[in-house]
């Protein structure tokens, strides 16, 4: 899972497109539909003309004016990436358009990296930037292409981009799910050092909810491609199961993040255990501490006329004192049974 410092008060939704993508060059794929099949082709720049077969334009680019070129080449409008809407529908010369600001989760080890993507759609080409290595994509593009090629068009190959992140999202909670089991194992173990514990605890959390807001994320997207009127039959129905999938997928993340905060309650009920005792040591070391110093303090005192101080029994008496005043209350602790 992710470390608590990585994700913390970062917005997937105001991560820089640009930005992320300057690591990576431009790379242009083009899925088109021919006779009996859908052909993958990789470009190394931007063809006169959009082919009257495209299905999905995949894009890498490395700066803002190859993103603009993308939308010019689909014969679409150059949008702010900076715009706050994330989700929305728009006609755009007749045409009805569906653009997507989103966000997918690409694995490092045991944690995540937030890469931005857009999407958008107008039912016949879908077009996708990505940033790095995102499986939901990778895994859709293979997909499309061993797809059947009759009624094959950008709605349903956007359909399936939906159908293989929803795939990608229960992977990874299974795999945290996995996580939190161990841990709680962890959190049973008497042995375990609360305080080490607790940061992995905290880390894991984090991650958590960034996972979580990716499903959400997900489900709003769903809701919104139901509004289009390209969205046929056929593809409702499997929208709305993606739906109900999506409402399964958070309940069980509910009862995992319970999990979760059961583990966490846990270890802080035996961090504050361990510091009552810490303080009950410390108290008790006190009161028994205190009577001794006050007795040694009182024959300490400079004064000329101390009777104590000429007899020959003197000394021995105020040790007697001080370890008679010491012993009381750890009997009288020990009779009500604070130790």
């Amino acid at each position: 899972m992710a470390k608590a410092d990585k994700h913390k008060n970062k917005d997937p939704h105001k991560s820089g497109i640009i930005t992320i993508c300057q690591e990576f060059g431009l790379k242009i794929i083009q899925y088109c539909r021919e006779e009996d099949r859908i052909v993958k082709e990789e470009l190394n720049g931007w063809p006169e003309r959009v082919p009257g077969n495209l299905i999905w334009l995949s894009l890498k680019a490395d700066n803002s004016s190859e993103l603009n070129q993308a939308f010019s080449y689909l014969d679409l409008p150059v949008l702010d990436l900076n715009d706050e809407i994330s989700k929305r529908w728009y006609w755009f010369k007749d045409r009805e358009i569906f653009l997507i600001k989103s966000f997918t989760l690409e694995p490092e080890g045991d944690d995540y990296r937030v890469l931005p993507l857009v999407f958008c759609t107008d039912g016949n080409i879908f077009f996708s930037l990505s940033c790095g290595k995102a499986p939901d994509l990778d895994d859709s593009l293979r997909r499309v292409e061993n797809h059947r090629v009759d009624g094959m068009n950008g709605a349903i190959a956007f359909c399936i981009f939906l159908e293989s992140r929803i795939t990608m999202l229960w992977e990874l909670v299974e795999k945290g799910q996995r996580e939190i089991y161990s841990m709680l194992e962890t959190v049973r173990n008497p042995e375990t050092e609360p305080s080490g514990i607790l940061n992995q605890l905290l880390a894991m959390f984090d991650s958590f909810m960034l996972l979580r807001e990716n499903v959400t994320e997900s489900q709003r997207i769903l809701y919104n491609f139901l509004k289009g009127s390209f969205v046929g039959e056929q593809l409702d129905r499997r929208v709305r199961i993606m739906v109900e999938q999506t409402e399964s997928l958070l309940r069980h993340m509910d009862s995992l993040t319970e999990a979760l905060k059961y583990a966490q309650d846990s270890l802080r009920g035996r961090l504050h255990e361990e510091q009552s005792r810490i303080v009950k040591v410390l108290t008790v070391l006190t009161l028994v501490l205190m009577p001794p110093t006050l007795i040694a303090g009182i024959y300490g005192m400079n004064f000329k006329v101390m009777p104590e101080l000429d007899m020959g029994m003197g000394y021995p008496m105020a040790l007697g004192m001080m370890l008679v005043s010491s012993a009381v209350p750890l009997l009288f602790f020990r009779w009500k049974r604070w130790l």
